[in-house]
């Protein structure tokens, strides 16, 4: 069995409301909302899944993927190895 890697980058939009007082002139308001979000002091309004890019690709060993998911997945260091390899789809072609 051979293992292929694949990096992916996912792109959500991430949307925010912010209640700014109404004698706040428009600029400040959005400066401060900005801020707000930047400083992660806000809940999110709402979330839109833009897509996802391949980045990279590489076949690997099976000690080098294990060594991946341990590096990747620190957490779970000492599940025993058929339990991280679960974690790879199989393709029967």
């Amino acid at each position: 069995m051979k293992y292929v890697l694949v990096d992916a980058i996912s792109t959500f939009r991430i949307r925010y409301a912010v209640a700014v007082p109404d004698d706040t002139p428009d600029d400040e308001a959005i400066v401060w909302a900005k801020d707000s979000v930047t400083c992660e002091e806000c809940e999110e309004f709402s979330q839109y899944h833009i897509g996802e890019s391949i980045s990279d690709a590489s076949i690997l060993s099976k000690e080098s993927l294990l060594s991946q998911f341990d590096k990747d997945n620190d957490y779970f260091t000492q599940w025993p190895e058929d339990k991280k390899l679960q974690y790879v789809k199989v393709i029967n072609g």
